[in-house]
C-alpha cells in the first residue's frame, strides 16, 4: 500500500504539474505579441494668409512726355502740368491728399519737378550741394539709394517733414518731394515712391 500511495502522489503531482504547465502555456498563448507599429507623425501645413494689397484700386498716372508713370490712391487729388516759379521752370506733377491739414503752413503731398538740364544749365553736382543746403535754416543729409531702377540721391532732416530726392535721367533732373506729417499719410506717400518707373 505504501507503493500505491507513492504512485498515487506522483501521479498527483505530475497531473498538478502538467495542468499547471498547460495553464501557463495558454496563458501565453492567448496573450497577443505585440506587432511592431511605424509612428507617422502628422504636421499640419500653415494655411496660407491673404494679406490685402494696399494698393489694390490705385490709379495710375503716365506722363509718356517725360516717360514715367507711377500709382495714387484713387481718393487723392493729382495735378500736372508746366510751372514757372521766379528762376524755377520745369514740369510739375502734384498729387495730394484727401484731407488736407488746414492748420499747417504746407500741405502734405508728394510732387515731382522736372527741370531740362541742358536748357537751364544744370548740373547735378551742383544741384546735390544745393540740396544739402536748401537755405540757411535747414541741413539735410544725403544717402544714395535707386528710384525706378535710377541711382537716386535722398535727403533727409530731423528739422523738416518733407523727404526730397534728386536724380538724373536722360538730360532731365527730378526733384521728388514727399512731405508728409501723419504717418498714414508718410506710408502712402512712400507706397507712391515705390511704384514710380521710368518707361523710356
Amino acid at each position: 500500500m505504501k507503493n500505491a500511495l507513492i504512485v498515487l502522489v506522483i501521479t498527483a503531482l505530475a497531473g498538478v504539474g502538467y495542468f499547471a504547465f498547460v495553464k501557463k502555456d495558454s496563458q501565453v498563448a492567448q496573450q497577443p505579441t505585440p506587432t511592431p507599429t511605424k509612428t507617422v507623425q502628422v504636421t499640419k501645413s500653415p494655411t496660407p494668409t491673404s494679406t490685402a494689397n494696399p494698393m489694390a484700386g490705385w490709379k495710375t498716372y503716365t506722363n509718356s512726355e517725360f516717360g514715367y508713370s507711377l500709382n495714387y490712391p484713387s481718393n487723392w487729388s493729382l495735378t500736372a502740368g508746366s510751372t514757372s516759379t521766379g528762376s524755377i521752370s520745369g514740369n510739375r506733377l502734384s498729387i495730394l491728399p484727401p484731407d488736407p491739414l488746414s492748420t499747417q503752413s504746407v500741405d502734405e503731398d508728394f510732387s515731382i519737378l522736372i527741370r531740362d538740364a541742358s536748357k537751364e544749365s544744370l548740373n547735378l553736382a551742383t544741384e546735390r550741394e544745393k540740396m544739402k543746403h536748401p537755405n540757411q535754416y535747414v541741413t539735410y543729409n544725403e544717402t544714395t539709394g535707386t528710384v525706378g531702377g535710377v541711382t537716386a540721391y535722398f535727403y533727409v532732416s530731423n528739422d523738416v517733414d518733407a523727404a526730397p530726392i534728386l536724380l538724373a535721367h536722360n538730360g532731365y533732373l527730378y526733384y521728388i518731394n514727399r512731405h508728409g506729417i501723419r504717418s498714414t499719410v508718410k506710408t502712402q506717400l512712400d507706397q507712391i515712391l515705390s511704384t514710380f518707373k521710368f518707361t523710356k
